[in-house]
């Protein structure tokens, strides 16, 4: 009956994709479908093949290695900290089995590395391309969108998308804070900065939201922000 329920719940999220031809149901089920991600480490017992199934997702959170790209991309991770100064011989026996069966970190900058690359790759490589482009092929709109995804919309979208899988890392990497060297201070600081980040996000969105209450539907909010609010632009909100 659970199994039925839930495939049940996906396909209705899926036929209205399909019908409505809003993006807002689509982003709905990427939700869901991340949410699923972190419930198999939980103590319930799912279906062999679910595994499999949310595997192919990951892409959806900024995940390098699950388009097979990460071996390509600079792993700012080995720039910064040596992991074997970081790992304990003893964090197996702290950490869930779950997470060690499936070789998740406790330190988020070792878990969420792979998302840090796909950040600096965006920022310091495809972003300086599209400006080059901008200035070479003036007035183009496919270039100007593209563009304008980099500032406000786009990484409001990424951070929202991300911030499930971002807060249960943070919470993990708390239990497991170290000062002994200089790898353990820069994991345990960037572990605070986005903790910090993370516990503000939503207070910024929304402090946003309200300053610009009166012009949310005016085409200027819509350009910088118009992502914090799509989900009420239909008559049916879901």
């Amino acid at each position: 009956m659970k199994y039925a329920a839930l495939t049940a719940i996906g396909f209705q999220l899926g036929l209205k994709v399909v019908i409505g031809g809003s993006m807002q149901y689509l982003w709905g089920l990427v939700h869901a479908l991340q949410v699923f991600q972190y419930l198999l480490l939980c103590n319930v017992k799912f279906p062999p093949s679910l595994p499999v199934f949310v595997g192919f997702f990951s892409i959806a959170s900024g995940d390098p290695s699950a388009v097979g790209i990460a071996d390509y991309m600079p792993d700012i991770k080995k720039w910064l900290i040596k992991p074997s100064d970081i790992e304990g011989k003893y964090d197996t026996e702290i950490l869930p089995p779950s997470f060690v069966d499936a070789e998740i970190s406790p330190y988020f900058i070792i878990a969420y590395s792979g998302k840090l690359n796909t950040w600096i790759l965006a920022l310091f490589i495809a972003l300086p391309i599209l400006l080059l482009l901008s200035k070479i092929f003036k007035k183009v709109t496919a270039i100007e969108n593209a563009l304008g995804t980099f500032f406000f919309n786009g990484p409001l979208r990424t951070l929202t998308e991300m911030y499930f899988e971002m807060v249960i890392n943070i919470f993990v990497n708390v239990g497991f804070i170290k000062f002994r060297n200089k790898s353990q201070i820069i994991a345990t600081a960037t572990c605070f900065i986005f903790g910090v980040f993370a516990i503000m996000y939503p207070f910024i969105m929304m402090s946003i939201i309200y300053a610009n209450r009166r012009i949310i539907r005016k085409r200027k909010f819509t350009v910088s922000y118009g992502m914090l609010t799509e989900e009420f632009s239909q008559k049916n909100i879901m």
